[in-house]
């Protein structure tokens, strides 16, 4: 820069440290004029703008300071997509009193130690932001937390400087499309990670990294206190490494592969919702809330957990429904689980939940306090436990390996056990009727697929007076009722099974079957089995079937993508 430049920025400088309500922006090019505009922003009370030049690189030890309420923004050049970088040394937000807005865009910060604001930060928002092998960045703030496009590590207390009450109703913490690294840091407060008492904690389509020791998403409690905001979860992957920066016993090990999400037992009127997260690995996701949703997330190998903890003055049920692949333990005061599959095979195929060795823990484990209601699951094994009034309807609860697949282990005040595909059961019911003792013929078992064949006994054999939900759907989607008659299970089979050129109805579109299908549309001629007039979709999936090879099945209610190969298992949308 020369002399003149520098000499327009020093008197800006001057300018802005005597005038403090007068709101400057700076584009700085240097270290020493990045701390400067940060001295000249912290002496103005009005908003400020520091614009680094991108592509440069500001190394060292930087430090605002302000003297008064203000909002700063730092972000690299708009114009440029390389984005500037600051490295090494340490970045401090000093702020002490006061009611400051931090926001960050378009940075990369590089073996930069981080010091944001215990107390009085208003609001920190970081879009667009990198942080390359920087120190844990600790927030405690009594304000909004918005990271978008951000890749960090991180521990955050959010609350209020006096503790949680309903002066604090703001406290808010919002990640979306972000990779989030939590860390154990400080055995005294006995948490980790985020730590959201009296606010909101968002979380969307980021990927959140367990690296700590023992791991806390959500609202932690400390010694005599436990407050919690609406928490929300969704579409993300939660994934635990186990931490390099501690050593493990044998007894820690288990527990550093769980996921810890807490809400409030004096809270009822607030919410938890888990829904649509993917389970990486053997991870285990633990929450301990009092009014629970968990919809739609699927497991590798993991465990989606409900904890006992969370069952202290639940105002309605904890509804779990929709979840795929994960192992199940759940204990709630109320529950609702309903279009699940939970299936933990032989040891020898690693698609799904495997039984522990070590403790034998069954594949789905709840434990009740009040109500609970189990209906249109499909499980491998069940085992039950706890008092209140149990109802246990039109689930397909069935391991060829177990004696017994449905295990209730104490005597609930009242237990029905009612139009299930069991392979035996255990334990005191009060009724026990039309279930049925027989295979449930599952389509690929060896492959993981677990909808049911056409000549299945699950097929319009359940109990209408179960579903009470008329927009209620199966875990395809699929609306849940299909022939007047719900099917047993997770899914619901339709009894249009075969694809309308399939004429001999062998499972197969042969050359000969498609040819003759392909020339009644071409031909506007009306076709012996439903849909007569031949839309373009069903010769479209006919000659996909043929081209494919070998035999199909239906995993919907037949249209045409519901007609898919024997190896595929998922409907093409």
């Amino acid at each position: 820069m020369n002399s003149l430049l520098k000499s327009w920025l020093t008197l800006a400088i001057l300018l802005a440290c005597a005038l403090p309500a007068s709101a400057v922006d700076f584009n700085v090019s240097s270290a020493g004029e990045f701390q400067a505009a940060l001295n000249a922003a912290a002496a103005n009370a009005s908003d400020n703008e520091i614009v680094l030049e991108s592509g440069t690189t500001y190394a060292g030890d930087f430090f605002f300071r302000p003297l008064s309420d203000t909002r700063l923004v730092i972000r690299g050049a708009l114009e440029d997509a390389t984005w500037p970088v600051i490295s090494d040394g340490h970045i401090g937000f000093i702020v002490v009193g006061l009611s400051v807005d931090i926001e960050m865009t378009d940075l990369i910060f590089e073996g930069a130690d981080f010091d944001f604001p215990r107390d009085s930060l208003q609001s920190l928002t970081l879009t667009s932001v990198d942080m390359i092998d920087t120190g844990i960045p600790h927030l405690k703030v009594d304000g909004a937390v918005r990271l978008e496009r951000v890749k960090m590590p991180l521990s955050v207390n959010i609350w209020g400087n006096k503790g949680y009450d309903e002066t604090h109703p703001n406290a808010s913490l919002t990640i979306l499309n972000s990779t989030i690294s939590l860390y154990y840091q400080d055995p005294v407060e006995y948490g980790a990670g985020i730590v959201d008492i009296g606010g909101a904690l968002s979380i969307t389509d980021s990927q959140i990294l367990l690296a700590g020791k023992f791991g806390v998403v959500g609202t932690q409690h400390f010694p005599f206190s436990f407050h919690a905001g609406v928490i929300f979860l969704e579409g993300n992957s939660l994934q635990v490494k186990n931490p390099t920066l501690f050593e493990l016993s044998p007894e820690e090990v288990k527990l550093a592969e769980t996921l810890q999400m807490f809400g409030s037992r004096y809270a009822p009127f607030q919410r938890f919702e888990v829904t649509n997260n993917k389970l990486l690995g053997s991870t285990k996701l633990r929450i301990y809330h009092p009014d629970l949703l968990a919809t739609g997330n699927t497991c590798d190998q993991g465990t989606l957990a409900l904890d006992p903890e969370g069952r202290e003055g639940s105002s309605g049920a904890s509804v779990i429904s929709g979840n795929k692949n994960c192992r199940l333990e759940i204990s709630a005061e109320h529950m609702i689980v309903e279009s699940n599959e939970s299936m933990c095979v032989t040891p020898e195929s690693d698609q799904h939940p495997v039984d522990d060795p070590v403790d034998g823990s069954y594949c789905v484990d709840l434990a009740m306090y009040g109500t609970a209601k189990v209906r249109n699951n499909t499980f491998s094994e069940l085992e039950i436990s706890g008092t209140g009034d149990l109802t246990v309807e039109n689930n397909i609860i069935w391991s060829a390996e177990a004696e017994a697949s449905v295990i209730l282990d104490s005597f609930p005040d009242w237990a029905v056990l009612s139009n299930n595909i069991i392979n035996g059961y255990t334990g005191y019911w009060n009724t026990v009727s039309d279930n049925l003792i027989v295979d449930p013929e599952f389509f690929d078992v060896a492959n993981g697929d677990f909808h049911v064949t056409m000549g299945s006994p699950a097929i319009n054999a359940g109990l209408n007076t179960a579903v009470t939900d008329p927009e209620a759907t199966d875990l395809d989607g699929n609306p849940r009722i299909l022939n007047d008659t719900v099917d047993i299970g997770a899914y619901e089979r339709s009894t249009t099974a075969l694809h309308p050129a399939d004429s001999n109805g062998d499972g197969s579109i042969s050359l000969d079957e498609f040819n003759a299908y392909n020339e009644a549309w071409r031909e506007n001629v009306t076709w012996p089995a439903a849909p007569s007039q031949i839309p373009v979709d069903f010769v479209t999936r006919a000659g996909y079937l043929l081209q494919k090879g070998g035999s199909y099945h239906n995993i919907g209610v037949g249209k045409p993508a519901t007609w898919v190969p024997a190896d595929e298992h998922a409907v093409d949308e």
